[in-house]
């Protein structure tokens, strides 16, 4: 149908519009965010149609008040120096850009991370009805006035079409009017509709109408007197990018600094020059996740309250990057089975509140003549942890459920069907395993669970897979004089028998997951083997299998170390029926420990993505068991070779130290 029949105003899809600065964000940067100068410029970018609709579809079910209040609250932000506020559990928004892990709080007009707090100022999101172009909407009383003159105008009318006609035929007398005055604004403006897309923003001053007025006479008869100088407005963001002209001064977009490994990465025959997608995932994130793998920092993180640099969002953002580009290898993709990972921060350090009291308590003692200070040196370090350990587990579990929780609600049946799997690094690791020792051994489904937010010393979801970088989990085990053995009830121990599992819940080292790696540099001061902890007769003659295809130092570049990682898993329980990896050294005393038989008590799927392995019931020496029934290899520890030499490992002993102190 014409608009010109219309009754009312012709339909247009309104457009919602981030911060061109969000790009940066959005792109889930592996370094900090280094803003350059234009990002101050006012550009705006279009969320995509459909992210749109669904923005719009909340819109409208906002009061009026709530409209008004959340308008008000993104036009103050914007003029303020405020802080983005963490985004909680009860707004569930739009989730939009790469693996839709930021999204849109429409009733606070933000664009904010879902799973981690942005540091810096928030990202206010914009509704726009009029824009300059496909950048630049218009402001938002000026776009409510618009739309008031255009519904007293009707510019989409027939009559209005003849109206116009009339009055460019005879001059600038007659454009006057077509004028419709902006009356609430400072501006002194006025409008004139051109059709029913198109308006004109004129100036009222003396400038304007003399200029009008003086170029009248030198017209030609029988032409058209053009319209008096404006600027032209779209209605709508479909119809600015229509009419859109080439921009004189393109803006460029933020500059992210990238590690060197990630501006000089090769592409491989065929492949086009686009984002890798998520590890067995769509390219706009939509598929679904079966594997969700939560990271859980060591204790270096309380840096990152000065240094940005030290936040371990980026070290999670480039292991989720070199995992989706691992992800495109043929060894890989072949048994990943239509399984998709998706990582996620846990960053328990950021909840843990420690300075404030512990000044107070200093200051109360130094009161009372208590004034003895001694350093780390003068202790032994892992006397001084207990201190902490109780407000550091329950920081972990806080923010690891809380992860947990969000994934869900944004995830309908993950609950159900999913996995969650840790990667727990140094201190990281030792706390995992305090948790998971008192985990029970099944959880059921979130939504089945009474009263989750009273539960603060476990997790609210079944662990299947437990990775351990750079753990002094042996030493916690030692000083308690416990060991690990396998939770019975598990993945593969529902058969096993109480020398092989126990079904004991808070016993220090019998973790509730599937299956357990024990990943570090044969280097690194803080970590130490595991196997001697399962059994320590066995373990004399089981070296670390070393972890292939090394070249470069353990403590190089992130992605390096990570691609190792990745570029093993196949090796380490990603399909059952491959054997361990082992070091040139190390494969004539593993090819001496057979493996023990197997009797399956249900069907398995041959090869795949299965971190844990079948359900089985094995035969064999104990020792030989406990192994197998920890791991499907035989084996915890598994090595990375490095090329390092010793003074980088005497500075990572001395910056790891200082962390412990500046943190306890």
């Amino acid at each position: 149908m014409s608009t010109s029949l219309l009754s009312g105003p012709p339909h247009f899809k309104v457009r919602w519009l981030r911060p061109y600065i969000s790009t940066a964000y959005l792109d889930l940067p592996a370094n900090p965010i280094v803003p350059s100068g234009s990002t101050s410029s006012g550009a705006w970018q279009a969320l995509s149609e459909r992210e749109s609709e669904e923005c719009e579809k909340i819109w409208e079910t906002l009061s009026d008040e709530d409209k008004i209040e959340a308008e008000k609250e993104e036009e103050d932000a914007a003029n303020s120096g405020e802080t983005a506020d963490e985004n909680t559990e009860d707004k569930v928004g739009v989730s939009v850009g790469k693996d839709r892990l930021f999204e849109v709080d429409v009733r606070h007009m933000r664009l904010v991370p879902i799973y981690w707090k942005l540091n810096g100022p928030p990202l206010r999101m914009k509704r726009a009805t009029w824009m300059f172009d496909e950048t630049r909407p218009v402001k938002r009383e000026l776009q409510q006035q618009l739309d008031l003159a255009y519904l007293h105008i009707e510019p989409w009318k027939e009559a209005y079409q003849d109206e116009l006609s009339t009055a460019l035929a005879l001059g600038p007398e007659a454009h006057e009017k077509l004028r419709y005055p902006l009356k609430s604004l400072d501006q002194n403006l006025s409008v004139i509709f051109e059709d029913e897309n198109t308006a004109r923003l004129v100036s009222e001053n003396i400038t304007s109408k003399m200029s009008s007025t003086l170029l009248s006479p030198f017209r030609k008869k029988d032409t058209k007197a053009p319209l008096p100088a404006g600027t032209r407005v779209y209605r709508g963001y479909d119809e600015a990018v229509r009419r859109r002209t080439p921009p004189k001064d393109p803006v460029p977009p933020p500059e992210i600094p990238e590690p060197t490994a990630e501006k000089t990465k090769q592409r491989g025959p065929g492949r086009p020059e686009t984002p890798e997608t998520q590890v067995g995932e769509g390219a706009d994130g939509t598929e679904e996740i079966t594997d969700l793998i939560l990271i859980i920092h060591g204790i270096g993180q309380g840096m990152a309250a000065s240094y940005e640099a030290f936040n371990f969002l980026y070290a999670t953002n480039q292991f989720r990057r070199v995992a989706r580009k691992q992800a495109t290898d043929p060894a890989l993709a072949s048994i990943m089975r239509n399984r998709r990972v998706q990582f996620l921060p846990v960053q328990w350090r950021t909840n843990l509140q420690l300075s404030l009291d512990e000044e107070n308590e200093r200051r109360e003692r130094e009161n009372e003549g208590l004034d003895n200070r001694f350093t780390l040196g003068d202790i032994t370090l892992n006397n001084k942890i207990p201190h902490h350990r109780q407000r550091m587990i329950e920081s972990v579990c806080l923010e690891a459920n809380r992860t947990y929780r969000m994934w869900c609600a944004r995830n309908p049946g993950f609950e159900f069907t999913g996995r969650v799997h840790i990667i727990a690094h140094s201190l990281g690791s030792a706390l995992s395993a305090h948790i998971l020792s008192k985990q029970p051994t099944r959880r059921p489904p979130l939504s089945k669970i009474k009263c989750p937010n009273e539960i603060t010393e476990q997790f609210l979801f079944n662990t299947s897979a437990l990775f351990l970088l750079g753990s002094p989990l042996g030493v916690f085990l030692h000083l308690k004089q416990a060991q690990l053995i396998a939770r019975k009830g598990r993945e593969r121990t529902l058969d096993s028998p109480s020398d092989e599992a126990l079904d004991r819940v808070g016993v220090f080292g019998c973790l509730a997951v599937d299956t357990l790696y024990n990943v570090f540099n044969t280097s690194d001061p803080i970590a130490y083997r595991l196997n001697p902890c399962v059994d320590a007769e066995a373990a004399q003659t089981m070296l670390p299998s070393a972890i292939p295809a090394i070249n470069a130092s353990m403590f190089g570049n992130l992605s390096n170390r990570v691609s190792r990682m990745f570029d093993v898993m196949p090796k380490m329980g990603f399909s059952s029926s491959t054997s361990p990896p082992t070091s040139s050294s190390a494969r004539s005393n593993s090819s001496s420990r057979p493996r023990p038989a197997i009797s399956r008590s249900g069907p398995t799927n041959g090869s795949g993505f299965e971190l844990g392995g079948a359900n089985e019931r094995l035969e064999g020496t104990r020792a030989e068991r406990r192994f197998w029934a920890l791991n499907p290899h035989g084996t915890l520890d598994f090595f990375l070779p490095s090329e390092g030499n010793i003074s980088e490992y005497v500075g990572k002993y001395l910056s790891t130290q200082i962390n412990f102190i500046a943190y306890l």
